[in-house]
């Protein structure tokens, strides 16, 4: 299971507050979905991830791992393949050393999961006669630079929501990416780790997935047993520039009609049965999707 959601959930939320509301989008059927799947699931592109994630070996206390999606974002017929790539950060967990409680350790490993060091991911789509699968740029919405690999900037294609919101003809949904900073402090004896989250929006127009930042937050997260405390002090909505408090906005401001987030498949349940891991993907895209698309 994957530990993202809540804070997908809050900065995607606080990305909405910038945004237009949601407008209904039906999503075409695809009748030819079953031969796309088999497409994707026989592609060296998915192939590569599965092969990249199986080699590299832990380096430098962190761990590579990547899941992926089928979507249909555009409403075009063509399916695309989404990968988020993540590097987590194992070095509180192996700083504690083993004389901490296995509660303790449960909490810093799910801190490594909840928040990556690094995010990056890549895109692809079936191609216009339906035989191969085709990388998309992924790009700043302000600059049509490819976005960067390391650092921040880099949405968590996983967190996609799959309503969108504000088509204008072009669906654009909302997404987020929670990290770990690498930096830590004590308060009142408690160590607790930076983090920071960032909101954007994300649209496929042209054969490129088109990225724009809209938010960022920062706080720090503490670790107590096995659970994991977020908690933000610091906000800016980088539409109009404002800063804030995000402990000083309403819930009910929170609560947005995007819908649920992308459901991500394991490299593992992708390497073990390919063509299963993307028909359940893409079920949960028409069906499950299909219920807050309208």
């Amino acid at each position: 299971m994957l530990h993202t959601y809540a804070a997908k959930c809050a900065f995607a939320a606080l990305t909405a507050l910038s945004i237009c509301t949601s407008a209904a989008f039906a999503a075409p059927t695809v009748p030819d979905a079953e031969a796309q799947l088999d497409v994707i699931a026989r592609s060296h592109a998915l192939k590569a991830e599965i092969d990249t994630v199986r080699i590299r070996s832990r380096e430098n206390m962190t761990a590579y791992k990547f899941c992926a999606a089928v979507t249909d974002l555009d409403g075009d017929g063509r399916l695309e393949l989404l990968i988020s790539r993540r590097t987590l950060s194992y070095e509180p967990l192996l700083r504690a050393g083993n004389e901490i409680s296995e509660e303790q350790k449960e909490g810093l490993t799910e801190l490594a999961e909840m928040f990556p060091r690094y995010i990056h991911g890549a895109a692809y789509e079936i191609n216009a006669d339906g035989t191969r699968l085709v990388p998309l740029d992924i790009v700043d919405s302000r600059t049509s630079a490819e976005l960067p690999y390391k650092g921040g900037g880099f949405p968590d294609l996983m967190s996609i929501h799959v309503r969108p919101t504000g088509t204008n003809g072009t669906p654009v949904y909302l997404a987020s990416a929670a990290r770990l900073t690498g930096e830590s402090s004590l308060e009142d004896g408690q160590e607790r780790y930076g983090i920071v989250g960032e909101g954007y929006t994300i649209r496929l127009e042209d054969g490129a997935l088109i990225v724009a930042q809209t938010s960022i937050t920062s706080g720090t997260a503490g670790v107590y047993g096995a659970y994991v405390e977020p908690y933000y002090t610091w906000s800016q909505d980088l539409v109009t520039g404002r800063t804030y408090d995000p402990s000083s906005i309403p819930p009910e401001s929170l609560r947005t009609d995007d819908g649920p987030t992308l459901d991500p498949l394991s490299w593992e349940y992708l390497e073990q049965n390919p063509h299963e891991a993307l028909t359940s993907s893409w079920y949960s895209w028409t069906h499950d999707g299909a219920a807050v698309r309208g």
